[in-house]
């Protein structure tokens, strides 16, 4: 399949233009290890490309919770980071998610925007117990040269490190693809797992200073 250098030009210059800060391209190939159930095809049966859209959360609401964590105090408020992530940036997601399939369908191709966070199925499986995704939007990334994911399992960017949202597009245009980032972005060894200590839900047991990497 021949790529259309110039349509995935003008595709990443127009969704940069309607407020994406983070804009890449990849060959639906780069899935072809995730689950059946997610697997792009599910969607669109003719998928060629993928596209992953980005938005930067503010850094002053990222660095609020931060500060607590350095201080060691509760901070003063969580709810801004879920504000400013599930009510302001994940509708802004889903709209360049919408845009951006118009304007690939407007060309005469197929695309399928995702939900930026709710996902068609809400009901947990025992496989996966949170709750299952129509797609990995941050392996999605991944393969289209956005970033890596680190031993949190979160997407980590040069530009914004684990400071941003994502969602993601595929389509049957010929799109040309990114390349895949080859730097790691995370070596928990060498940080002394900060990332177990940094998020004030205590996702990870404190015990991993301890531990290890299992």
């Amino acid at each position: 399949m021949k790529v259309d250098s110039d349509l995935t030009r003008e595709f990443r210059n127009f969704l940069l233009e309607k407020g994406a800060d983070l804009v890449g391209f990849g060959s639906v190939n780069r899935l072809e290890g995730a689950p059946e159930i997610m697997r792009p095809q599910r969607y669109l049966p003719d998928v060629v490309s993928m596209i992953s859209i980005g938005l930067h959360i503010n850094e002053s609401v990222c660095d609020l919770i931060r500060r607590s964590i350095v201080t060691r105090r509760r901070p003063p408020s969580y709810h801004s980071f879920q504000m400013f992530t599930l009510g302001i940036i994940n509708p802004q997601l889903d709209m360049l998610a919408y845009l951006g399939a118009k304007f690939l369908e407007d060309r005469g191709y197929r695309a399928y925007p995702f939900h930026a966070n709710i996902p068609h199925i809400l009901k947990p499986t025992k496989e996966y117990p949170g709750g299952l995704g129509d797609i990995s939007h941050k392996h999605v990334a991944v393969a289209c040269g956005l970033g890596d994911i680190g031993w949190y399992n979160l997407l980590i960017t040069p530009k914004y490190g684990v400071r941003q949202k994502l969602t993601a597009i595929v389509t049957n245009a010929p799109l040309e693809a990114d390349p895949i980032l080859e730097r790691k972005m995370c070596n928990p060894e060498v940080c002394g797992f900060k990332c177990a200590f940094a998020c004030p839900t205590n996702p990870i047991p404190r015990s991993i200073e301890k531990e290890g990497v299992n």
